[in-house]
């Protein structure tokens, strides 16, 4: 005997199942409301993927304007710029030469 909610949401009508209704209500209200806000961003450093994952760590606060974020990204790659070795990850780069020297040009492009 199958549950009688499973039929209830597997019930067709005009614009597909009540389930995808309730979904639809739902990703509307939420676009809605992140609509309304500013946006922000956060940014990490150093994570990885495929054999060896590892997340990748926040130095600075949340950014509040593109301006700063570009600011910021600009820094990140000058330093991937100036202390990579050829085809050295960034994650690679950060063990060998430090996060500290990361988080100082970094944040002075944050604050600067």
């Amino acid at each position: 005997v199958q549950n009688k909610r499973y039929h209830y949401c597997r019930r067709k009508n005009n614009s597909g199942s009540f389930a995808l209704q309730q979904l639809r209500k739902v990703r509307k209200s939420l676009s809605d409301r992140s609509m309304a806000r500013e946006k922000r961003f956060i940014v990490s450093f150093g994570g990885t993927f495929g054999n060896a994952i590892q997340k990748g760590t926040e130095l600075l606060p949340i950014i509040e304007d593109k301006v700063t974020l570009f600011r910021v990204a600009d820094a990140a790659i000058d330093f991937f710029d100036h202390n990579a070795k050829p085809s050295e990850r960034f994650a690679k780069t950060l063990e060998r030469v430090g996060w500290d020297e990361l988080k100082k040009e970094v944040e002075a492009a944050y604050y600067g």
